[in-house]
């Protein structure tokens, strides 16, 4: 008969214990795998007046751009993501309507960006007027490094972070008055 209890006892010992993992597992934030589409990176030197755009064309809303400019000498860029038609209208001259994502009079511009439809998109460094940055008549020299992945992160650093990581503590903390609740009924 005692043999029969500890087993009970273990098994439901075990349970709990189990149960535990799993709503602690359950809180921990899961990341989407983002695959690697394409790639570019180097420096350029741009004249006052230049840009250098590339284009990046996507078939659904499930990517993410990720781009990332350092200005190593010369002025503050502007760092624009156009749509066709808005990259048209800036090769032209007329007003710039751009993307949310795009950074503007900046040295140096960090940018994640899901692209809200299929199409394309350009990446554009601009070393003109045509946005905030003024030029002067200098050229600029900088780095790049410009990545799309297919796949959208499931929590963003601009989204404040997951809330997810706040909710282990508390899982801890109800959790192994749980598992002791558990073991005294059953054991003692």
């Amino acid at each position: 008969m005692k043999t029969r209890n500890t087993l009970k006892n273990a098994v439901v010992i075990l349970a709990a214990v189990a149960i535990f993992i799993a709503i602690l597992v359950a809180t921990f934030p899961t990341a989407n795998a983002l695959d690697q589409v394409s790639h570019e990176s180097g420096t350029e030197n741009l004249n006052a007046g230049d840009y250098v755009a590339w284009p990046v064309t996507v078939d659904s809303s499930n990517y993410t751009l990720s781009a990332s400019v350092s200005v190593i000498s010369g002025p503050s860029i502007d760092v624009f993501i156009f749509t066709e038609g808005q990259f048209q209208n800036y090769r032209n001259g007329n007003s710039v309507a751009y993307q949310d994502g795009s950074k503007l009079n900046v040295n140096s511009a960090s940018i994640k960006w899901v692209p809200p439809n299929a199409g394309t998109y350009y990446v554009v460094i601009d070393n003109s007027v045509a946005g905030s940055a003024q030029p002067s008549g200098s050229s600029v020299s900088v780095n790049y490094n410009i990545t799309l992945y297919k796949g959208v992160e499931s929590s963003s650093s601009d989204s404040g972070g997951n809330t997810s990581i706040c909710l282990i503590p508390l899982v801890i903390l109800l959790g192994i008055p749980m598992i002791a609740l558990v073991v005294k009924r059953n054991v003692f």
